[in-house]
């Protein structure tokens, strides 16, 4: 069977959906596709809300980001600004919301410029990032289990920094090259 031919099964495929676990932040399923050949193939699927990735930039071009411990790697991460989407929570509010938590300032202005999916393999998260500039002061209390220290660095040593190794995170960096390729060329 080709890939065409498989893709094609899946997709017409009658599909079971069965919770395995509900969490506060993602639910867990397994989806058995019935297939038109007689087959049933088992994927485990995670469902996640969604989230908003803001990459704040300040009057005088230098990136600003989130220093934090996160306890499913074990580590300190450098991250940008970012946050799960609430229930029916509008992705403006969103990102706002976690600008106002996270750094201590909203964004006069906060353009949309990429979705993406982080792990299509095994969820449906999808991050929307945002270009945030025209920052101004308007702190929100973080949340109580966050311990967040606020970092900024000019997008060459933000480069390095990611081609040596210091930031790690995935987000980051898609949002990094993002703003590399799409904003600082007025896209």
């Amino acid at each position: 069977m080709t890939p065409e031919e498989k893709m094609q099964l899946l997709q017409n495929a009658n599909r079971q959906i069965k919770l395995e676990y509900e969490g506060s932040v993602v639910n867990t399923y397994s989806e058995h596709f019935h297939l038109k050949n007689g087959e049933t193939w088992v994927y485990d699927k995670i469902k996640h809300k969604g989230a908003c990735v803001m990459i704040p930039v300040d009057s005088d071009e230098t990136i600003i980001f989130v220093r934090q411990y996160r306890p499913a790697v074990g580590k300190i991460l450098i991250e940008l600004p970012a946050g799960k989407l609430d229930n029916n929570e509008e992705l403006l509010v969103c990102a706002q919301r976690e600008l106002r938590e996270e750094i201590k300032v909203k964004a006069n202005q906060l353009k949309h410029i990429k979705s993406t999916y982080p792990a299509p393999g095994y969820s449906d998260e999808i991050l929307h990032f945002f270009m945030a500039t025209d920052l101004t002061s308007d702190p929100l209390p973080h949340e109580e289990k966050e311990a967040i220290e606020i970092i900024k660095y000019p997008l060459h040593i933000v480069i390095e920094k990611i081609l040596n190794g210091e930031i790690e995170d995935d987000k980051t960096i898609t949002g990094v090259f993002l703003y590399e390729k799409l904003c600082k060329k007025n896209y």
